[in-house]
């Protein structure tokens, strides 16, 4: 067989014929022995092509080299171009194409470690442990090795960014960024190559020169590894939201945010937007969800896709399993797609010494660099833009004397009143989508002509998290519609002219003084600060609101009063 051939005796010469050896190393979840890995690579029917036992005279280190050989098939496009322009089978070019996948096996003492060749890759991320690439960087690195990064936005619209470094010491982590990979010069070049790449894998670039070069290379790095791999990471490290994985410990959080759940905590956020693997998908409120699945079983349900009717629903069920469950929203396109019902809720908590997030159906540990970085840039923050209000205590007041508006509508009134009604109400003027009825913005509830200025009220209650951080994405919504206004059709109490005009941009949020009796004090005192927030998601979300306004021009302002 060609790839027994290939790896029989030892690896060919011809493997090792650059001068650069490309290394993508995986360490193996603690979940998976060697003895399981083989048996496994073997049902799948990799076979052993090659093993080399006492490498580097380590009798504690052991590599098997397994080996699975594929013919692609026939793909559409071919079938395609071969249906229009005759192109035969028999073309070389157009014969179905071998696939090698190559893994070795590594173990040294209770460790194991995985080497990807060609598609091995695929199943070897499989197995790997999938923070080993991100803490082996922080144990060998500082900030100031980084070439490029990605990182990930908690609780945000935007996923992931990727940015590269045109010289060194040039990154410094932002606010609400969550390392996922990163690129370093490794300080040990002659161990690891110039440059180190970590994922899932770790990928080294090292010199070498033959066959007996590679060993020699592989035996190094893999007891290098392992080394590091004995000590903790840096307390002065790279943010991170590092993914729980122990299964126990997730059952017991999930466990804990049914009881928040069932005890009307309303810290318990429903998140708007899902991904599907190729997009972020935003999600309507009011949409209809039209089935649920719970495991293997389906029932047809019909409620509105609302945080109050999603939360209450869960309430109503006897028994919950929030990692098998998925709801079934029906789009505005007709098509509907099963969400898992642990992806659309976001929840913080502190316990046991930790900050605890579940983020897009993840679970995860905020380590003490992030929580650092978010509370550095709210301080930098403070005096720009918040507003204290709190010359006077707004009174609920009802424009319409044969109508009972809701109190955050009087709220409006009360403050408009106080303001020498220098504001036109806008709260309920929606901008309609041109291309889509369902698609509408509010721009904001009270609009200055004179100041260029809209805002966006929200009263806030006993634990009112996810209503502040529906106002901001509320308010980068309006943002987002009034750089695109063309898309929108024009709303008869703002001209065009007018809502291109805008430049400050400010959520006002109004206390109750019955119920947040110490955030009013500290209104009234003129004490309050960003930082009395006292939430992750709401903070990592005003930061994001920021940015997003002084990136496309707008000027942020958050204002607290009380009532």
């Amino acid at each position: 067989m060609y790839v027994a051939g290939y790896f029989r005796g030892g690896l060919s010469s011809e493997f090792f014929k650059e001068s650069v050896l490309k290394i993508n190393l995986y360490k193996a979840d603690e979940r998976y022995t060697k003895y399981s890995i083989r048996a496994a690579l073997k049902k799948l029917d990799y076979i052993t092509v090659g093993e080399t036992r006492n490498l580097n005279n380590n009798s504690s280190m052991r590599i098997t080299v397994f080996a699975q050989q594929l013919y692609s098939n026939k793909s559409d496009w071919r079938e395609i171009l071969d249906d229009v322009f005759s192109i035969a089978d028999t073309d070389s070019l157009f014969k179905p194409k071998q696939l090698l996948r190559v893994i070795l096996v590594a173990s040294y003492y209770n460790d194991t470690y995985l080497i990807s060749y060609g598609m091995g890759y695929l199943y070897a991320q499989q197995l790997a442990d999938t923070d080993f690439a991100s803490e082996f960087v922080l144990k060998i690195s500082n900030p100031t090795d980084v070439m490029a990064k990605t990182v990930q936005y908690l609780h945000s619209a935007r996923s992931t960014a990727t940015t590269n470094y045109l010289s060194a010491n040039a990154d410094i982590p932002e606010a609400n960024e969550s390392y996922q990979a990163v690129k370093i010069r490794p300080r040990q070049s002659n161990v690891f190559g110039k440059n180190i790449y970590a994922n899932i894998a770790v990928n080294f670039s090292p010199s070498m020169s033959g066959k007996n070069g590679y060993l020699k290379i592989l035996g190094n790095l893999i007891w290098t590894v392992n080394f590091y791999n004995q000590f903790e990471s840096k307390s002065v490290s790279y943010p991170r939201a590092q993914r729980i994985k122990d299964r126990k410990y997730k059952k017991r959080l999930n466990h804990k945010l049914l009881q928040k759940i069932i005890k009307y905590d309303s810290s318990v956020q429903l998140l708007f937007s899902f991904n599907d693997g190729l997009r972020t998908i935003e999600i309507t409120e009011g949409l209809p969800v039209v089935g649920i699945i719970n495991g293997k079983s389906k029932m047809n349900k019909h409620i509105s896709f609302t945080r109050d009717s999603v939360i209450n629903w869960i309430r109503s069920l006897s028994e919950v399993d929030f990692s098998r469950m998925k709801i079934l929203v029906s789009m505005e396109e007709g098509e509907v797609y099963p969400i898992s019902l642990l992806k659309m809720l976001s929840v913080e908590f502190y316990g046991d010494d930790q900050n605890v997030l579940l983020d897009r159906g993840q679970w995860a540990i905020l380590n003490e660099k992030y929580i650092e970085n978010i509370g550095k840039e709210l301080s930098k923050r403070q005096a720009e833009i918040l507003v204290n209000y709190n010359d006077d205590k707004i009174l609920p007041i009802n424009s319409n004397p044969k109508q009972i508006e809701v109190l955050e509508e009087r709220l409006m009134n009360g403050f408009n009143t106080l303001m020498g009604n220098q504001y036109i109400k806008t709260h309920k003027k929606l901008l309609y989508s041109k291309h889509s009825a369902k698609t509408k913005i509010e721009l904001g509830d009270l609009y200055n002509k004179e100041e260029h200025e809209i805002i966006a009220v929200k009263r806030v209650e006993s634990s009112s998290t996810p209503d502040m951080v529906y106002s901001l994405e509320q308010s980068i919504n309006s943002m987002a519609a009034i750089r695109h206004l063309d898309e929108y059709k024009p709303i008869s109490i703002m001209n065009k002219e007018e809502i291109l005009g805008l430049r400050t941009i400010t959520v006002f949020w109004i206390f109750s003084l019955e119920m947040r009796q110490n955030d009013v004090q500290r209104i009234i005192e003129g004490s309050w600060k960003l930082s009395d927030i006292n939430s992750i998601i709401l903070t990592s979300k005003v930061i994001e609101w920021y940015k997003y306004a002084i990136n496309n021009g707008f000027i942020p302002k958050i204002m607290v009063g009380y009532y």
